[in-house]
């Protein structure tokens, strides 16, 4: 039982963090342009990530983690050289994400964990492609990065004006609702399980 909690702990507690960044940055009078930055670099970084639950399950547990050493390390170092001034906040979360989906690759579980695990990383990408879709596509309708002109004229790095962009907006709409729906995703798998768990124990 113990166990089981701290999964869903660990499932759910990263990526509501990540939905309340992502939400609080859009719906914020003047938020932070760094901030905004990172994030957007954060939810294109996912695009490559939400594939590595399913290398990490396929591959025998050397090969994936030589595989994510190299391949996914170099991916992360380019993306993190985009931060602006060596932001790394939401990376080192993000980080934690990335660990728990490749646990497996470090000690012995089930099968039926293993395709547990895959069924999660083919749901997000799912989620993924749709709410970036989503937000493309009703991009006129979302409500936009909220600044004012007094703060977007004195807030500008390296003669680039970071977090006042349409894409910028359409990406901070995208992470937050791409994390809502894998939070709601986790709490509903879990409520399926709960209840697959008391019709065993009263069929026993």
């Amino acid at each position: 039982m113990f166990k089981k909690l701290l999964d869903n702990f660990t499932s759910v507690l990263p990526n509501a963090y990540l939905f309340y960044e992502y939400l609080s940055l859009w719906l914020v009078v003047n938020p932070d342009p760094i901030a905004v930055k990172t994030l957007c670099v954060l939810i294109s970084f996912e695009f490559i990530m939400v594939h590595s639950a399913i290398f990490m399950a396929a591959f025998q547990r050397k090969f994936s983690i030589i595989f994510f050493i190299l391949v996914y390390g170099l991916f992360a170092y380019e993306f993190d050289k985009m931060l602006p001034l060596n932001d790394k906040r939401i990376m080192i979360a993000y980080l934690l994400v990335v660990l728990f989906r490749m646990r497996f690759a470090f000690f012995n579980v089930s099968k039926k964990q293993q395709d547990k695990l895959l069924g999660f990383s083919g749901l997000a990408a799912v989620i993924y492609i749709l709410s970036i879709g989503f937000c493309a596509i009703f991009s006129d309708s979302l409500p936009r990065l909220n600044y004012t002109k007094a703060f977007a004229s004195e807030n500008v790095y390296d003669g680039s004006s970071y977090g006042l962009s349409e894409e910028s907006a359409i990406l901070m709409s995208t992470g937050t609702i791409y994390y809502f729906l894998l939070v709601i995703s986790y709490l509903y798998n879990s409520y399926l399980e709960e209840c697959e768990l008391k019709k065993q124990k009263l069929s026993a």
